[in-house]
Protein backbone atom coordinates (compact mmCIF):
# COMPACT_ATOMS: atom_id res chain seq x y z
CA UNK A 1 0.00 0.00 0.00
CA UNK A 2 0.98 3.15 -0.74
CA UNK A 3 0.15 7.17 -0.14
CA UNK A 4 1.27 10.23 -1.87
CA UNK A 5 2.99 12.71 0.16
CA UNK A 6 0.87 15.79 -0.03
CA UNK A 7 3.73 18.28 0.69
CA UNK A 8 1.13 21.30 -0.35
CA UNK A 9 -0.66 20.25 3.12
CA UNK A 10 2.89 20.46 4.52
CA UNK A 11 3.72 23.74 3.39
CA UNK A 12 -0.26 25.06 4.51
CA UNK A 13 0.55 23.26 8.07
CA UNK A 14 3.93 25.01 8.28
CA UNK A 15 2.68 28.57 6.96
CA UNK A 16 0.10 28.59 9.89
CA UNK A 17 2.27 27.29 12.45
CA UNK A 18 4.94 30.17 11.83
CA UNK A 19 1.95 32.44 11.55
CA UNK A 20 1.21 31.26 15.01
CA UNK A 21 4.90 31.17 16.17
CA UNK A 22 5.09 34.68 14.78
CA UNK A 23 2.17 36.12 17.05
CA UNK A 24 3.54 33.92 19.90
CA UNK A 25 6.67 35.37 20.04
CA UNK A 26 5.68 38.84 19.41
CA UNK A 27 2.79 38.61 22.22
CA UNK A 28 5.82 36.51 24.45
CA UNK A 29 8.42 39.07 24.16
CA UNK A 30 6.10 42.28 25.01
CA UNK A 31 4.64 40.52 27.87
CA UNK A 32 8.08 39.28 29.26
CA UNK A 33 9.18 43.05 28.85
CA UNK A 34 5.94 44.65 30.40
CA UNK A 35 5.85 41.90 32.89
CA UNK A 36 9.42 42.56 34.11
CA UNK A 37 9.10 46.45 34.44
CA UNK A 38 5.80 45.21 36.20
CA UNK A 39 7.52 42.75 38.81
CA UNK A 40 11.08 43.62 38.87
CA UNK A 41 13.77 41.96 38.36
CA UNK A 42 13.63 40.28 41.86
CA UNK A 43 9.80 38.91 41.48
CA UNK A 44 10.29 37.89 37.69
CA UNK A 45 13.40 35.96 38.84
CA UNK A 46 11.09 34.46 41.77
CA UNK A 47 8.38 33.71 39.81
CA UNK A 48 10.22 32.21 36.98
CA UNK A 49 11.78 29.87 39.87
CA UNK A 50 8.41 28.68 41.16
CA UNK A 51 7.44 28.08 37.86
CA UNK A 52 10.34 25.43 37.22
CA UNK A 53 9.16 23.42 40.11
CA UNK A 54 6.24 22.31 38.30
CA UNK A 55 8.10 22.40 34.55
CA UNK A 56 10.21 19.82 36.11
CA UNK A 57 7.29 17.54 36.17
CA UNK A 58 5.47 19.07 33.47
CA UNK A 59 7.65 16.34 31.32
CA UNK A 60 4.74 14.03 32.01
CA UNK A 61 2.38 15.99 29.84
CA UNK A 62 4.73 15.40 26.88
CA UNK A 63 4.98 11.72 27.56
CA UNK A 64 1.21 11.44 27.33
CA UNK A 65 0.96 13.75 24.49
CA UNK A 66 3.49 12.29 22.04
CA UNK A 67 1.85 9.00 22.40
CA UNK A 68 -1.92 10.13 21.93
CA UNK A 69 -1.04 11.95 18.98
CA UNK A 70 1.29 8.94 17.61
CA UNK A 71 -1.43 6.67 18.01
CA UNK A 72 -3.99 9.09 15.99
CA UNK A 73 -1.54 9.82 13.30
CA UNK A 74 -0.79 6.13 12.79
CA UNK A 75 -5.12 5.53 12.72
CA UNK A 76 -5.78 7.83 10.63
CA UNK A 77 -4.11 5.71 7.74
CA UNK A 78 -6.51 2.93 8.33
CA UNK A 79 -9.39 5.88 8.91
CA UNK A 80 -11.36 3.54 12.00
CA UNK A 81 -12.90 6.47 13.82
CA UNK A 82 -14.24 4.05 16.58
CA UNK A 83 -10.96 3.17 17.25
CA UNK A 84 -9.70 6.90 17.19
CA UNK A 85 -12.41 7.25 19.59
CA UNK A 86 -11.15 4.56 21.33
CA UNK A 87 -7.88 6.34 22.12
CA UNK A 88 -9.30 9.63 22.46
CA UNK A 89 -11.08 7.90 25.67
CA UNK A 90 -7.94 6.39 26.49
CA UNK A 91 -5.89 9.53 26.31
CA UNK A 92 -8.34 11.49 28.75
CA UNK A 93 -8.47 8.62 31.44
CA UNK A 94 -4.69 8.91 31.55
CA UNK A 95 -4.57 12.14 31.30
CA UNK A 96 -6.54 12.71 34.15
CA UNK A 97 -4.80 10.19 36.37
CA UNK A 98 -1.59 11.35 35.54
CA UNK A 99 -3.54 15.66 36.44
CA UNK A 100 -3.87 13.57 40.35
CA UNK A 101 -0.09 11.90 40.42
CA UNK A 102 1.50 15.37 39.26
CA UNK A 103 -0.94 17.50 41.77
CA UNK A 104 0.66 15.29 44.69
CA UNK A 105 4.16 15.35 43.87
CA UNK A 106 4.56 18.80 42.82
CA UNK A 107 2.52 19.68 46.06
CA UNK A 108 4.99 17.73 48.03
CA UNK A 109 8.33 18.55 46.32
CA UNK A 110 7.53 21.72 45.13
CA UNK A 111 6.39 22.92 49.24
CA UNK A 112 9.99 21.07 50.35
CA UNK A 113 11.95 22.88 48.31
CA UNK A 114 10.91 26.01 49.09
CA UNK A 115 11.24 25.79 52.21
CA UNK A 116 14.44 24.24 52.51
CA UNK A 117 16.09 24.00 49.21
CA UNK A 118 15.92 27.40 47.45
CA UNK A 119 17.09 31.00 47.70
CA UNK A 120 13.90 32.92 48.57
CA UNK A 121 14.21 36.98 49.59
CA UNK A 122 13.54 37.23 53.16
CA UNK A 123 9.38 38.08 53.17
CA UNK A 124 8.77 36.59 50.05
CA UNK A 125 7.64 32.99 51.10
CA UNK A 126 3.89 33.18 51.28
CA UNK A 127 3.68 34.75 47.77
CA UNK A 128 6.25 32.22 46.26
CA UNK A 129 3.38 30.00 47.91
CA UNK A 130 0.56 31.53 46.00
CA UNK A 131 2.73 31.84 42.86
CA UNK A 132 3.45 27.69 43.23
CA UNK A 133 -0.32 27.07 43.70
CA UNK A 134 -1.82 28.71 40.92
CA UNK A 135 1.79 27.08 38.64
CA UNK A 136 0.59 23.96 39.48
CA UNK A 137 -3.16 23.85 38.69
CA UNK A 138 -2.13 26.18 35.39
CA UNK A 139 0.10 23.41 34.43
CA UNK A 140 -2.84 20.92 35.47
CA UNK A 141 -5.19 22.58 33.45
CA UNK A 142 -2.81 22.61 30.07
CA UNK A 143 -2.42 18.48 31.05
CA UNK A 144 -6.26 18.41 30.81
CA UNK A 145 -6.15 19.91 27.22
CA UNK A 146 -3.03 17.64 25.72
CA UNK A 147 -5.77 15.18 24.38
CA UNK A 148 -7.84 17.52 22.67
CA UNK A 149 -4.50 19.01 21.09
CA UNK A 150 -3.85 15.66 19.79
CA UNK A 151 -7.09 15.41 17.95
CA UNK A 152 -6.73 19.02 16.40
CA UNK A 153 -2.89 17.81 14.87
CA UNK A 154 -3.75 14.59 14.03
CA UNK A 155 -6.16 15.98 11.89
CA UNK A 156 -3.88 18.29 10.34
CA UNK A 157 -6.21 21.49 11.70
CA UNK A 158 -3.34 23.73 12.38
CA UNK A 159 -5.28 27.03 11.74
CA UNK A 160 -7.34 26.37 15.15
CA UNK A 161 -3.99 25.29 16.71
CA UNK A 162 -2.75 28.56 15.75
CA UNK A 163 -5.18 30.85 16.99
CA UNK A 164 -5.72 29.08 20.25
CA UNK A 165 -2.06 29.59 20.69
CA UNK A 166 -2.32 33.11 19.68
CA UNK A 167 -5.28 33.78 22.24
CA UNK A 168 -3.40 31.53 25.08
CA UNK A 169 -0.33 34.61 25.08
CA UNK A 170 -2.77 37.18 24.12
CA UNK A 171 -4.69 36.40 27.64
CA UNK A 172 -0.97 36.02 29.15
CA UNK A 173 -0.11 39.52 27.66
CA UNK A 174 -3.40 41.06 29.44
CA UNK A 175 -2.14 39.68 32.76
CA UNK A 176 0.80 41.67 32.85
CA UNK A 177 -0.65 44.70 31.35
CA UNK A 178 -3.08 44.27 34.34
CA UNK A 179 -0.33 43.84 37.02
CA UNK A 180 0.73 47.37 35.88
CA UNK A 181 -2.11 48.70 37.22
CA UNK A 182 -2.65 46.60 40.77
CA UNK A 183 -0.90 48.26 43.78
CA UNK A 184 0.58 45.74 45.43
CA UNK A 185 0.46 41.91 45.44
CA UNK A 186 1.40 41.83 42.19
CA UNK A 187 3.05 38.62 42.11
CA UNK A 188 0.31 37.16 43.52
CA UNK A 189 -2.41 38.90 40.91
CA UNK A 190 -0.28 37.70 37.86
CA UNK A 191 -0.03 34.13 38.91
CA UNK A 192 -3.76 33.95 39.85
CA UNK A 193 -4.52 35.81 36.37
CA UNK A 194 -2.55 32.84 34.43
CA UNK A 195 -4.54 30.71 35.77
CA UNK A 196 -7.56 32.34 34.70
CA UNK A 197 -5.77 32.18 31.04
CA UNK A 198 -4.98 28.65 31.02
CA UNK A 199 -8.65 27.61 32.13
CA UNK A 200 -10.72 29.71 29.83
CA UNK A 201 -8.17 28.24 26.96
CA UNK A 202 -8.95 24.69 28.19
CA UNK A 203 -12.77 25.49 28.23
CA UNK A 204 -12.74 26.93 24.32
CA UNK A 205 -10.38 24.00 23.39
CA UNK A 206 -12.50 21.37 24.15
CA UNK A 207 -15.40 22.87 23.06
CA UNK A 208 -14.34 23.19 19.46
CA UNK A 209 -13.51 19.55 19.61
CA UNK A 210 -16.54 18.16 20.53
CA UNK A 211 -18.40 20.66 18.13
CA UNK A 212 -15.55 19.59 14.98
CA UNK A 213 -14.55 16.29 15.11
CA UNK A 214 -16.72 12.95 15.05
CA UNK A 215 -13.76 10.80 17.26
CA UNK A 216 -14.16 13.55 20.07
CA UNK A 217 -18.11 13.00 19.95
CA UNK A 218 -18.22 9.20 19.10
CA UNK A 219 -18.74 7.01 21.69
CA UNK A 220 -15.14 5.50 22.57
CA UNK A 221 -14.32 2.35 24.40
CA UNK A 222 -12.00 1.50 27.03
CA UNK A 223 -9.64 -0.92 25.13
CA UNK A 224 -7.33 -2.94 27.08
CA UNK A 225 -4.79 -4.10 24.76
CA UNK A 226 -5.01 -0.32 22.89
CA UNK A 227 -4.53 1.07 26.65
CA UNK A 228 -1.33 -1.38 27.63
CA UNK A 229 0.39 -0.32 23.87
CA UNK A 230 -0.42 3.47 24.63
CA UNK A 231 0.80 3.01 28.27
CA UNK A 232 3.99 1.13 26.82
CA UNK A 233 4.88 3.64 24.34
CA UNK A 234 4.02 6.55 26.82
CA UNK A 235 6.16 4.79 29.16
CA UNK A 236 9.41 4.55 27.52
CA UNK A 237 8.52 8.04 26.52
CA UNK A 238 8.69 9.24 29.91
CA UNK A 239 12.36 8.35 30.18
CA UNK A 240 14.02 10.52 27.45
CA UNK A 241 11.38 13.29 28.28
CA UNK A 242 11.78 12.83 32.18
CA UNK A 243 15.50 13.44 32.07
CA UNK A 244 15.31 16.61 29.29
CA UNK A 245 12.44 18.51 32.04
CA UNK A 246 14.68 17.74 34.96
CA UNK A 247 17.84 19.02 33.04
CA UNK A 248 16.53 21.89 31.89
CA UNK A 249 14.66 23.24 34.85
CA UNK A 250 17.17 21.62 37.24
CA UNK A 251 19.62 24.10 35.74
CA UNK A 252 17.11 27.21 37.08
CA UNK A 253 18.03 25.45 40.53
CA UNK A 254 21.47 25.56 40.54
CA UNK A 255 21.64 29.04 39.12
CA UNK A 256 20.09 30.37 42.30
CA UNK A 257 21.88 28.25 44.40
CA UNK A 258 25.20 30.20 42.72
CA UNK A 259 23.62 33.84 41.61
CA UNK A 260 20.16 33.55 43.45
CA UNK A 261 16.97 35.11 41.78
CA UNK A 262 18.65 37.33 39.66
CA UNK A 263 20.27 34.67 37.95
CA UNK A 264 16.77 33.14 37.67
CA UNK A 265 15.67 36.08 35.90
CA UNK A 266 18.45 36.49 33.31
CA UNK A 267 17.29 32.71 32.58
CA UNK A 268 14.28 33.37 32.14
CA UNK A 269 14.94 36.50 29.38
CA UNK A 270 17.33 33.63 27.87
CA UNK A 271 14.72 30.95 28.05
CA UNK A 272 12.44 33.47 26.47
CA UNK A 273 14.19 33.98 23.58
CA UNK A 274 15.56 30.70 22.79
CA UNK A 275 11.23 29.28 23.02
CA UNK A 276 10.64 31.97 20.31
CA UNK A 277 13.26 30.60 18.00
CA UNK A 278 12.59 26.88 18.98
CA UNK A 279 9.27 26.56 18.64
CA UNK A 280 9.94 26.83 14.99
CA UNK A 281 11.74 23.04 15.64
CA UNK A 282 8.56 21.79 17.63
CA UNK A 283 6.02 23.81 14.76
CA UNK A 284 7.51 22.49 12.02
CA UNK A 285 7.89 19.02 13.42
CA UNK A 286 4.40 19.01 14.33
CA UNK A 287 3.82 19.96 10.94
CA UNK A 288 5.58 17.14 9.04
CA UNK A 289 4.35 14.58 11.89
CA UNK A 290 1.29 13.23 10.84
CA UNK A 291 2.35 12.65 7.35
CA UNK A 292 5.36 11.08 8.21
CA UNK A 293 3.85 8.78 10.54
CA UNK A 294 1.38 7.99 8.33
CA UNK A 295 4.26 6.82 5.39
CA UNK A 296 5.60 4.56 8.29
CA UNK A 297 2.74 2.64 8.79
CA UNK A 298 2.20 1.73 5.65
CA UNK A 299 5.55 0.47 5.13
CA UNK A 300 6.73 3.14 2.63
CA UNK A 301 10.63 3.72 4.10
CA UNK A 302 11.62 6.15 1.26
CA UNK A 303 8.87 8.78 1.92
CA UNK A 304 9.43 8.61 5.19
CA UNK A 305 13.33 8.84 5.43
CA UNK A 306 12.89 11.92 2.25
CA UNK A 307 10.50 13.30 5.25
CA UNK A 308 13.30 13.25 7.96
CA UNK A 309 15.83 14.58 5.77
CA UNK A 310 14.03 17.37 4.75
CA UNK A 311 12.25 18.27 7.85
CA UNK A 312 16.02 18.59 9.58
CA UNK A 313 17.18 20.89 6.70
CA UNK A 314 13.93 23.45 7.12
CA UNK A 315 14.15 22.92 10.59
CA UNK A 316 18.22 24.26 11.00
CA UNK A 317 18.45 26.49 8.43
CA UNK A 318 15.15 28.30 9.86
CA UNK A 319 16.90 27.84 13.04
CA UNK A 320 20.26 29.80 12.15
CA UNK A 321 18.86 32.61 10.06
CA UNK A 322 17.04 33.48 13.62
CA UNK A 323 19.63 32.93 15.71
CA UNK A 324 22.61 33.70 14.10
CA UNK A 325 21.53 37.64 14.21
CA UNK A 326 20.18 37.71 17.87
CA UNK A 327 23.72 36.07 18.61
CA UNK A 328 25.52 39.03 17.13
CA UNK A 329 23.45 41.60 18.36
CA UNK A 330 22.38 40.29 21.56
CA UNK A 331 23.48 43.40 24.21
CA UNK A 332 21.06 45.52 20.79
CA UNK A 333 18.43 43.52 20.82
CA UNK A 334 17.74 43.31 24.81
CA UNK A 335 18.12 47.00 24.77
CA UNK A 336 15.30 47.48 22.46
CA UNK A 337 13.50 44.94 23.72
CA UNK A 338 13.92 45.16 27.74
CA UNK A 339 15.16 48.67 28.71
CA UNK A 340 17.24 48.12 31.42
CA UNK A 341 19.01 44.64 30.79
CA UNK A 342 19.22 41.98 33.87
CA UNK A 343 22.98 41.02 34.86
CA UNK A 344 23.65 37.94 33.26
CA UNK A 345 21.01 38.20 30.38
CA UNK A 346 23.61 38.59 27.76
CA UNK A 347 25.83 35.57 28.48
CA UNK A 348 22.77 33.65 29.10
CA UNK A 349 20.97 34.24 25.98
CA UNK A 350 24.23 33.44 23.74
CA UNK A 351 24.51 30.24 25.34
CA UNK A 352 21.41 29.45 25.38
CA UNK A 353 21.58 30.09 21.36
CA UNK A 354 23.76 27.19 21.24
CA UNK A 355 22.36 25.07 23.25
CA UNK A 356 18.97 25.40 20.93
CA UNK A 357 20.97 24.58 17.82
CA UNK A 358 21.62 21.53 19.63
CA UNK A 359 18.16 20.46 20.01
CA UNK A 360 17.18 21.86 16.70
CA UNK A 361 19.15 19.02 15.09
CA UNK A 362 17.82 16.62 17.39
CA UNK A 363 14.26 17.67 16.58
CA UNK A 364 13.36 15.49 13.66
CA UNK A 365 15.85 12.58 14.97
CA UNK A 366 12.84 12.93 17.80
CA UNK A 367 10.03 12.99 15.52
CA UNK A 368 11.81 9.67 13.18
CA UNK A 369 11.28 7.59 16.50
CA UNK A 370 8.23 8.62 17.31
CA UNK A 371 6.61 8.06 14.20
CA UNK A 372 8.23 4.53 14.20
CA UNK A 373 7.49 3.55 18.03
CA UNK A 374 11.06 2.46 18.83
CA UNK A 375 11.41 3.75 22.31
CA UNK A 376 12.99 1.62 24.37
CA UNK A 377 17.29 2.02 23.31
CA UNK A 378 16.24 5.81 22.53
CA UNK A 379 14.73 6.51 25.51
CA UNK A 380 17.23 5.14 27.94
CA UNK A 381 20.06 6.76 25.66
CA UNK A 382 18.24 10.06 26.33
CA UNK A 383 18.07 9.52 29.87
CA UNK A 384 21.83 8.56 30.39
CA UNK A 385 23.03 10.83 28.10
CA UNK A 386 21.63 13.79 29.34
CA UNK A 387 20.92 13.91 32.98
CA UNK A 388 24.97 14.17 33.44
CA UNK A 389 24.59 18.03 32.71
CA UNK A 390 23.45 18.34 35.67
CA UNK A 391 26.42 17.29 37.90
CA UNK A 392 28.81 18.62 35.11
CA UNK A 393 26.90 22.36 35.76
CA UNK A 394 27.03 22.40 39.23
CA UNK A 395 30.89 20.95 39.02
CA UNK A 396 31.52 24.03 36.48
CA UNK A 397 29.95 26.10 38.48
CA UNK A 398 31.70 25.03 41.73
CA UNK A 399 35.09 25.68 40.64
CA UNK A 400 34.51 28.95 39.70
CA UNK A 401 33.95 29.22 36.34
CA UNK A 402 30.84 32.00 35.08
CA UNK A 403 27.37 30.92 35.33
CA UNK A 404 26.63 30.72 31.66
CA UNK A 405 28.66 27.32 31.88
CA UNK A 406 25.56 25.91 33.14
CA UNK A 407 24.00 26.12 29.62
CA UNK A 408 26.90 25.58 27.97
CA UNK A 409 27.11 22.23 29.77
CA UNK A 410 23.77 21.19 28.66
CA UNK A 411 24.89 21.97 24.99
CA UNK A 412 28.11 19.90 25.17
CA UNK A 413 25.80 16.94 26.42
CA UNK A 414 22.93 17.82 23.50
CA UNK A 415 25.52 17.32 20.88
CA UNK A 416 27.11 14.13 22.52
CA UNK A 417 23.42 12.89 22.79
CA UNK A 418 22.75 13.42 18.77
CA UNK A 419 25.87 11.59 17.38
CA UNK A 420 24.51 8.48 19.57
CA UNK A 421 21.14 8.50 18.33
CA UNK A 422 21.91 9.25 14.61
CA UNK A 423 23.62 5.98 15.17
CA UNK A 424 20.91 4.13 16.27
CA UNK A 425 18.62 5.44 14.09
CA UNK A 426 20.31 4.31 11.47
CA UNK A 427 20.45 0.79 13.32
CA UNK A 428 16.67 0.82 13.95
CA UNK A 429 15.23 2.85 10.99
CA UNK A 430 17.72 2.23 8.34
CA UNK A 431 18.10 5.80 8.42
CA UNK A 432 20.72 6.36 5.68
CA UNK A 433 23.39 7.97 7.89
CA UNK A 434 25.77 8.58 4.89
CA UNK A 435 22.97 10.86 3.04
CA UNK A 436 21.87 12.21 6.93
CA UNK A 437 25.35 13.58 7.66
CA UNK A 438 26.52 14.54 4.30
CA UNK A 439 23.58 16.52 2.80
CA UNK A 440 22.10 17.82 6.08
CA UNK A 441 24.09 17.99 9.18
CA UNK A 442 27.99 18.74 7.91
CA UNK A 443 26.22 21.36 5.80
CA UNK A 444 24.03 23.03 8.79
CA UNK A 445 27.14 22.79 11.09
CA UNK A 446 29.84 24.23 8.40
CA UNK A 447 26.50 27.07 7.67
CA UNK A 448 26.71 27.99 11.34
CA UNK A 449 30.27 28.48 11.68
CA UNK A 450 30.85 30.68 8.44
CA UNK A 451 27.95 32.84 9.28
CA UNK A 452 29.23 33.61 13.10
CA UNK A 453 32.56 34.39 11.42
CA UNK A 454 31.23 36.34 8.83
CA UNK A 455 28.83 38.14 10.99
CA UNK A 456 31.60 38.99 13.60
CA UNK A 457 33.81 40.42 10.35
CA UNK A 458 30.86 42.23 8.82
CA UNK A 459 30.19 44.00 12.58
CA UNK A 460 34.43 44.58 12.80
CA UNK A 461 34.53 46.25 9.51
CA UNK A 462 31.20 48.25 9.42
CA UNK A 463 30.54 50.93 11.37
CA UNK A 464 26.51 51.44 10.57
CA UNK A 465 24.19 48.96 13.10
CA UNK A 466 21.38 48.80 10.45
CA UNK A 467 24.14 47.46 7.65
CA UNK A 468 25.59 45.22 9.69
CA UNK A 469 22.23 43.60 10.54
CA UNK A 470 21.29 43.50 6.98
CA UNK A 471 24.22 42.22 5.60
CA UNK A 472 24.70 39.36 8.41
CA UNK A 473 20.92 38.14 7.79
CA UNK A 474 21.79 38.14 4.16
CA UNK A 475 25.12 36.28 4.26
CA UNK A 476 23.57 33.57 6.30
CA UNK A 477 20.40 33.68 3.12
CA UNK A 478 22.87 33.34 0.91
CA UNK A 479 25.12 30.33 2.71
CA UNK A 480 22.42 28.19 3.18
CA UNK A 481 20.88 28.56 -0.74
CA UNK A 482 24.39 28.04 -2.45
CA UNK A 483 25.94 25.63 0.41
CA UNK A 484 23.23 24.00 2.55
CA UNK A 485 20.19 23.50 -0.49
CA UNK A 486 21.05 21.14 -3.50
CA UNK A 487 21.20 22.24 -6.70
CA UNK A 488 17.60 20.97 -7.15
CA UNK A 489 16.29 22.36 -4.28
CA UNK A 490 17.69 25.50 -4.97
CA UNK A 491 15.56 25.31 -8.00
CA UNK A 492 12.36 24.57 -6.45
CA UNK A 493 13.36 27.81 -4.10
CA UNK A 494 13.74 30.20 -6.43
CA UNK A 495 11.00 28.63 -9.12
CA UNK A 496 8.31 29.48 -5.32
CA UNK A 497 10.40 32.86 -5.02
CA UNK A 498 9.17 33.91 -8.59
CA UNK A 499 5.79 32.73 -8.31
CA UNK A 500 5.27 34.52 -4.93
CA UNK A 501 6.63 37.96 -6.38
CA UNK A 502 4.35 36.87 -9.50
Amino acid sequence: MTTTVNKKQIAKNALYLYVRTFFVIVLMLVASRVLLRALGAEDFGLYNLVGSIVAMFTSLRVVFASATQRFLNYEKSHNNVQILSNIFVISKRLHWGLSIFFLIITECLGIWALNDYLVIPDGRLPDAYIALQCSIFSAIAMLLTVPYDAVIISNERFNAYAYLAILECALQLGAAYAVIIIPENKLVWYSILVLVAALLVRFINTIYCRFTFEECRHEGKFDKVLFKDMAKFAGWNFLGNFAISIYNEGINMILNIFGGVIANAARAISTQVLKGISSISDRMSAAFAPQATQQYAIGDQNKFQDLIILSTKLINYLYLLMAVPIALFTPLILEIWLGEIPQYSIEFVRASLLYGFARSIHSPLNMSFQCGGKLKIYQIIELCSLLPSLPLAYILLKIGLPLYWALLAMAITNFINNIIITILANKQLQLNIKAFLFNTIIPIVIIGICSMISGWLICTLINNVYLQIILSISMTGLLILFVGLSKNERTRVFSLLKKYTR
